[in-house]
């Protein structure tokens, strides 16, 4: 029979265990459907991308030891935003993958991606931050913006992965769709 000494060790334990949340993978692929005006005309443009971000990890699940519960991309964030720029310029109706020379370059540059968890509250909360930088260049011009979104969930439990998934990727879709949908960034890319 267990003497209360080491019940309490057991318990202990299993409370620690149940406060512990394991690491998370998630694919980054942001999907966009931009405004219906196709306005590219077949203009040839280079779409390029970049995770400048400081902290490759998204964020931490939280509990007990958040340092080893962390949100991480699983495939590379820069190759997944050029992914997702040329499908939304390809609806806008610009040529993006052509051997001809761009009329215009356009880069999308991740400055932020954070995920949150809300300790203070008895349910599930999530608050998430998306920041890109759109630079386009046309014929020797530059124009530069900055697209942010964010977006605060409350679940019932503790997100599973698939769940994080698809509120991180809505976070960078919201931020990607205002990109291309910006009517300065249109009306930029219509002068190229």
């Amino acid at each position: 029979m267990l003497s209360v000494k080491k019940l309490l060790l057991v318990i202990a334990a299993a409370a620690m265990a149940a406060c512990a949340y394991s690491p998370q993978q998630v694919m980054i692929q942001p999907e966009l459907e931009v405004a219906d005006d196709i306005y590219g005309q077949g203009r040839i443009v280079t779409v390029l991308a970049e995770d400048q971000r400081s902290n490759k990890a998204i964020g931490s699940r939280g509990g007990a030891y958040p340092g080893t519960s962390l949100i991480t991309p699983a495939n590379d964030v820069g190759e997944a935003m050029v992914k997702a720029a040329k499908a939304g310029l390809r609806q806008q109706g610009f040529s993006v993958d052509s051997d001809q020379p761009p009329a215009a370059t356009v880069k999308v540059i991740v400055d932020t991606l954070t995920y949150e968890n809300d300790k203070d509250t008895v349910t599930a909360k999530v608050n998430l931050l998306a920041v890109l930088r759109v630079e386009i260049n046309v014929a020797e011009k530059n124009h530069s913006g900055v697209y942010k979104s964010a977006i605060s969930q409350q679940l019932v439990i503790k997100p599973t992965a698939a769940t994080n998934e698809k509120l991180i990727n809505k976070v960078l879709s919201q931020t990607l769709q205002r990109a291309l949908n910006d009517p300065k960034v249109k009306a930029f890319l219509s002068n190229s």
